[in-house]
């Protein structure tokens, strides 16, 4: 998922390159924007388990965050890069649970956008539910 996101996104926004993402939490961004793409759950999907109980899906939680520290407009970046995310998982099938701006109380004058994407897995393929 990393990899295909960061791949999409760079081929939309020139200005990004792989040195923009990361796949851990970054205490401090050294590149902005900064995106981190990271996923935060994994559970069984028992509509999908089999009678000696293994698991052949996962229900797959990501978690994006997109940091901007832009003098003006550090919110519209944010949104622009998100916009091109929603598009690159939306078309892997998953469904967006939720976006949404958060204070970023260390520094505020960096926006911070988070969104939370849903996805149903086996080994080959992701499945919209």
């Amino acid at each position: 998922v990393f990899d295909r996101v960061t791949a999409y996104v760079c081929d939309q926004i020139e200005s990004l390159t792989s040195a923009n993402f990361a796949s851990d939490y970054v205490n401090a961004p050294d590149v902005f924007p900064h995106i981190e793409i990271i996923q935060t759950d994994s559970l069984t999907y028992r509509d999908m388990q089999d009678n000696q109980f293994k698991e052949i899906g996962a229900t797959l939680l990501y978690e994006i965050t997109v940091y901007s520290n832009l003098q003006a407009g550090r919110r519209a970046e944010c949104m622009e890069i998100m916009s091109v995310i929603d598009e690159c998982l939306q078309r892997m099938n998953f469904s967006r649970e939720s976006l949404n701006f958060v204070s970023n109380m260390a520094n505020n004058s960096i926006a911070r956008l988070v969104a939370r994407y849903r996805v149903i897995a086996d080994e080959n393929n992701f499945y919209r539910r």
